[in-house]
């Protein structure tokens, strides 16, 4: 074997255990975040009966949504099947959460299609979880990004 095969068998080497190193960590670094995202999501079961206070609070405002995770960064694999858009969709709008979806050139079923779309993309078990217990309750999930963060709420 010449130099320059040594030289670059080296160099494969040295790139292969880079990988490998890069992998290792992102993979404890995604079970640390599971892990966070997991407890969160527990804690928000567990106060439930707190969270429908509120929403009854927020209803006799005048409120017609209610945001559970102001800043829900959870919005992609593993928790979400592929690539969801949560800002690219007019169906989103604090116009649609909060009123008439056929002002606006929508329907309520154009909506409820778009919350099952993206109930569909959960691959998180907890999560899912979370959201058809709010759903039992008659409340209808969403996911939606106020331009900066993502936010998790529900509307009434």
């Amino acid at each position: 074997m010449s130099f320059i095969q040594e030289v670059n068998n080296a160099r494969s080497e040295g790139f292969k255990k880079s990988v490998k190193e890069k992998f290792v960590v992102r993979q404890k670094e995604l079970q640390e975040e599971q892990v966070e995202f997991h407890s969160i999501i527990n804690e928000i079961i567990n106060k439930i009966d707190e969270i429908k206070s509120d929403i009854l609070n927020a209803a006799e405002k005048g409120a017609h949504s209610y945001i559970i995770l102001d800043n829900f960064n959870w919005v992609k694999s593993p928790y979400f099947r592929g690539s969801v858009d949560f800002d690219g969709t007019a169906l989103n709008t604090p116009e649609l959460l909060s009123g008439d979806p056929a002002l606006l050139g929508f329907n309520s079923e154009w909506h409820k299609t778009y919350r099952q779309f993206v109930r569909e993309t959960i691959t998180d078990k907890l999560f899912l979880n979370l959201w058809e217990q709010l759903e039992s309750l008659g409340l209808e999930p969403f996911v939606k990004n106020n331009g900066f963060k993502n936010q998790f709420g529900v509307k009434f």
